[in-house]
C-alpha cells in the first residue's frame, strides 16, 4: 500500500501519488471532474433564471446555436480548464515518477558500490598476504573494512578512513610498548635474558598480552605479535608501521595521503617516546653484541 493510501482522504485530494497510476490518483480526478463540475452547476443556475424570466428556450437552429453561446459563453469556457487541470496534474505525476525512479537508481547504485569495494578489499587483502612483503599472517577482510572504513554503509558508501581506526591503531602502540616497559623491570626478563628460557621451539622474550585481541578487532593477524628473541623492538614496531602503511594503498582510498600522514604521526611519536624512556634507555645501554 502506498503512504499516500494511508492518509486522510481530504488529503488525498489534494496529493500526488507517484506509486500508483495517474487514473488512481484523486488530484487527477479532482482535476478533471471539479471544472465539469462547476460548469454544470452554472448552466442550470443559469437556465432556471432565464426560464424564470421566460427567457430559456433552444432550438437546433442558428439563432438557438448563438442564443445558447450567447448565456452560457463563461460556464463553457470552464471545461477546458480540466484539460488544463489535468495536463498539470500528468506533468507533476510524471516529473515525481522521474524523481523516485532517480532515487531508486541511486540506491541501487550506492548498495552495489557498497559491496563491490567489500569484494576489491578482499582481494587487495588476499594479494597482501600473497606477497610476503610485509608482517601480515592473516586478514580478515570484512572486519578490517569495517574497522577502516566504519561510516560506509549501503546507503551511503565511503572508503574513508576514519578516527576509530586509527584511535586503535594508537592503542596497539601503547599496550605494545606499555607491555614491553613493564617486561623490562619483571622477573621473566631476567630468567629470558640469562638464557634459561633459551629453547629451540620459539624466542624466548614474551610480552604479547593482549596484543592479538587488539589486532583481532582490526581483522589482522601477524606472527606471534609481543615476541622476540633479540628485542628489537623498534625493529618490530617498524614492521607493523609499514604493514598498515600498505593498507593505505587500497586503490580508491578517499583520504590516502591524510592517512598516511596520521599513521607516520602516531609512529614517531611513540618511537620518540619509547627512545626517551629511562627503562628503555637503561636496556639500550646494557645490550652486548652476546645479548
Amino acid at each position: 500500500m502506498s503512504d499516500k493510501m494511508t492518509k486522510p482522504k481530504n488529503k488525498q485530494f489534494f496529493s500526488i501519488d507517484e506509486s500508483v497510476g495517474l487514473h488512481k490518483n484523486y488530484s487527477f480526478r479532482l482535476a478533471i471532474l471539479l471544472p465539469l463540475a462547476i460548469s454544470v452547476i452554472l448552466i442550470i443556475i443559469f437556465t432556471v433564471q432565464l426560464a424564470l424570466k421566460g427567457q430559456f428556450w433552444f432550438s437546433i437552429s442558428q439563432p438557438g446555436v448563438t442564443a445558447f453561446v450567447k448565456y452560457f459563453t463563461f460556464p463553457i469556457s470552464l471545461l477546458s480548464l480540466s484539460i488544463v487541470f489535468g495536463v498539470m496534474v500528468a506533468r507533476f505525476h510524471s516529473s515525481k515518477q522521474k524523481a523516485k525512479s532517480n532515487e531508486i537508481t541511486e540506491r541501487n547504485n550506492s548498495v552495489n558500490y557498497f559491496y563491490k569495494t567489500h569484494e576489491e578489499f578482499e582481494k587487495f587483502c588476499m594479494k597482501l598476504i600473497k606477497s610476503g612483503d610485509n608482517g601480515f599472517k592473516g586478514i580478515k577482510a570484512n572486519i578490517c573494512y569495517e574497522a577502516m572504513f566504519d561510516s560506509s554503509s549501503p546507503k551511503a558508501p565511503s572508503l574513508f578512513v576514519g578516527d576509530n581506526f586509527f584511535r586503535s591503531i594508537n592503542s596497539y602502540y601503547s599496550v605494545y610498548i606499555d607491555n614491553f616497559v613493564n617486561y623490562l623491570g619483571s622477573n621473566d626478563f631476567k630468567i629470558a635474558n640469562s638464557g634459561t628460557k633459551l629453547t629451540g621451539e620459539g624466542p624466548r622474550h614474551n610480552f604479547s598480552r593482549g596484543l592479538a585481541d587488539k589486532l583481532e578487532k582490526l581483522g589482522l593477524e601477524f606472527d606471534r605479535p609481543g615476541t622476540s628473541s633479540d628485542l628489537n623492538i623498534e625493529k618490530g614496531l617498524k614492521e607493523f608501521y609499514e604493514s598498515i602503511f600498505e593498507l593505505f594503498s587500497f586503490p580508491g582510498l578517499e583520504n590516502k595521503l591524510k592517512s598516511k600522514e596520521k599513521l607516520n604521526e602516531i609512529h614517531e611519536e611513540w618511537i620518540s617516546f619509547l627512545k626517551t624512556h629511562p627503562k628503555y634507555i637503561e636496556f639500550m645501554g646494557l645490550q652486548t653484541p652476546q645479548s
